[in-house]
């Protein structure tokens, strides 16, 4: 009997523009913790800024490093089953040279992850370049970089996914407050500039809480020899382990220069969260995919809202440990190396899409679930479907794809209906809709009709909109209208209020 052979180990690329500690490069440090079973490579266009501290545990992890090196068609072997291009894109020494296939090859995904989107103040990245170096699967870290990346059509490639940057949150779990009899407000992040807004001191120096204290750690150039307010502290970055200054803070607070910054996405902001620190964050960019307004956190709008919410959580300290414990449990459901896992192995190891056509007239659809509220010939399930409190037959969690052709108007409960469909979509998952304009005759002329939609309803659904109590979270991949028809392509982000 010959001897049994051991299976060959999967190889994934990772194609950085620099290796320095920074939220993109961690990222690519928690996909090799997420996907043990992958052999991980990092390929590294430059060394600028390269941390001894993050190469011992790359070494420690069996990462292997390619200096000053560009993944090419002469790197493929049956081994390798992907390639993750981890975009930033705003050296222009290096842009465009992440990628030099032409085409992608046969079993090898080639997928590019855009950390950095193209508004970023004065910043205007375009990536253009890689819809003709091979490329066919595009990834955002968040909605905000999905809906502000100038040069990329998401319809050009063969599918786009928002996989948020994600955390050992049973780690960071574990940090608990010390009682030192103060409250203490901070942050940390790297001094850049742009990483802090210019009235930044002026805003810690506005909160009024007694024995309050303001600790932050990571220096920018412009607050350096300048007269902190009372109370304030600044630390060099890393002159404390991160784990040490969450156990210290009871409040995150940030607040960039939005005139050149816009974050992608904040991975301090989902530190803290694990660790139970509430932030108080600006309601713009890749934030507003992390905090949920009022439960785990606030998103602000100016320095005012700012002053408030910290003096609200402050003042009530039962409303503080309610939204510490919401925060950990968002961070620990939604934004764990487990949840990255699932992610990333539907990314590289795709299996079979199950997809659902949920129509009203008889348009049937091959290759899908076709489900109607009538009985009609040649549709797989029929169920009635209450209007007025739409339920639909299906479990949570079930679809990768789903159409939606004219059938929502004839649901009198807007919210619950788009909520149904996304209850019913897996993370990722596409969401195709087709509605009357209600601008249009056609759209109550129709007696069936029992709601009307303008093209700009589903903003209500997008991250960030304050006013907005759906769990239905979306990507906006398409909203357009032709002033008869409304057309919306959405990605279901399933991110759940516990």
């Amino acid at each position: 009997m010959s001897p049994s052979r051991r299976p060959i180990q999967p190889v994934l690329f990772h194609q950085l523009q620099g290796l320095y500690v920074a939220g993109d490069v961690l990222c690519a440090v928690d996909c090799a913790r997420a996907l043990p079973e992958y052999r991980h490579v990092f390929f590294i266009n430059h060394d600028g800024g390269f941390s001894p501290e993050l190469q011992k545990q790359l070494e420690k992890q069996g990462i292997s490093i390619r200096r000053k090196a560009i993944v090419t068609e002469d790197d493929v072997s049956p081994q390798l089953r992907g390639v993750l291009y981890h975009c930033v894109g705003h050296d222009d020494r290096f842009r465009g040279e992440y990628v030099r296939f032409r085409k992608e090859p046969p079993g090898v995904v080639l997928c590019a992850w855009v950390h950095t989107p193209g508004l970023c103040g004065a910043r205007i990245e375009r990536y253009n370049h890689l819809r003709d170096r091979g490329i066919s699967r595009l990834v955002f870290a968040s909605s905000f970089s999905l809906h502000n990346t100038p040069g990329l059509d998401p319809q050009s490639f063969e599918s786009c996914s928002i996989i948020h940057p994600r955390v050992d949150t049973d780690h960071y779990g574990s940090v608990r407050r010390a009682d030192e009899g103060l409250f203490r407000i901070g942050r940390w992040s790297r001094g850049d500039d742009s990483k802090y807004s210019d009235d930044f001191l002026d805003l810690l120096e506005s909160i009024d809480i007694p024995k309050a204290e303001f600790l932050c750690m990571g220096i920018p150039g412009k607050f350096r020899g300048v007269e902190l307010p009372p109370r304030v502290r600044f630390l060099e970055n890393g002159e404390l382990p991160v784990e040490k200054l969450l156990a210290r803070l009871d409040v995150l607070i940030f607040k960039t220069d939005e005139t050149s910054w816009h974050e992608g996405w904040c991975r301090t902001v989902t530190e803290a969260m694990a660790a139970g620190v509430v932030p108080v964050v600006e309601n713009r960019g890749g934030l507003v995919d992390q905090v949920i307004h009022g439960h785990n956190g606030f998103l602000c709008e100016s320095n005012e809202e700012f002053k408030h919410y910290c003096e609200l959580l402050y003042r009530e300290p039962e409303r503080r440990m309610r939204m510490s414990a919401n925060a950990r449990a968002f961070a620990s459901r939604n934004l764990s190396l487990k949840q990255l896992r699932t992610d990333l192995l539907r990314l590289f190891e795709p299996q079979a899409s199950r997809r659902l056509n949920f129509g009203y007239e008889p348009d049937i659809q091959p290759g899908y679930l076709n489900f109607s509220t009538q009985q009609l010939p040649g549709f797989d399930v029929a169920a009635s479907v209450d209007p007025f409190n739409p339920r639909l037959p299906f479990d949570d969690d079930s679809f990768d794809e789903i159409l939606a052709f004219h059938v929502i108007e004839h649901m009198a409960h807007k919210v619950q209906i788009i909520e149904e469909l996304w209850r019913i979509a897996r993370h990722n998952a596409v969401i195709r809709i087709r509605l009357p304009d209600r601008h249009h005759d056609d759209a109550y002329r129709n007696p069936t009709h029992l709601s009307y939609w303008d093209v700009d309803s589903i903003d209500f659904f997008v991250p960030g909109h304050q006013r907005s109590h759906a769990q239905a979270r979306f990507g906006l991949l398409r909203k357009d209208t032709d002033g008869q028809e409304i057309t919306w392509e959405l990605l279901a982000l399933r991110h759940r209020r516990t």
